[in-house]
């Protein structure tokens, strides 16, 4: 019969990096702070402020835009979350491997 015997902490902390620097660099577009800043902003507005700003000459196309600004940036932070909890995952397995390799 074989043995079924799970891995150890060592073992699964014995994984390979899943990006490069290069790769994290790309990861933070500049094209973050202005996303970020009218997101804050338009937090700042009431909803007459809002509707006064749509009514505007062009103000509906830009309420649009900003509107698909928002979307790309919320996919941005979705993917920095995966992102996240990988990183959290990884340091978990790692901090209890080392805890495993104490000696006693």
């Amino acid at each position: 019969m074989e043995s079924t015997q799970e891995p150890t902490w060592t073992e699964l902390a014995d994984f390979e990096p899943l990006l490069s620097v290069e790769q994290v660099e790309e990861q933070e577009p500049d094209s973050w702070g202005p996303s970020r800043r009218m997101m804050l902003i338009t937090l700042t507005k009431s909803g007459k402020q809002l509707l006064d700003s749509c009514q505007m000459p062009d103000g509906g196309d830009m309420a649009a835009d900003m509107v698909d600004m928002l979307d790309a940036y919320k996919v941005q932070l979705e993917a920095l979350m995966e992102m996240t909890e990988a990183a959290r995952s990884r340091l978990l397995v790692v901090a209890n491997a080392a805890i495993e390799q104490q000696p006693g």
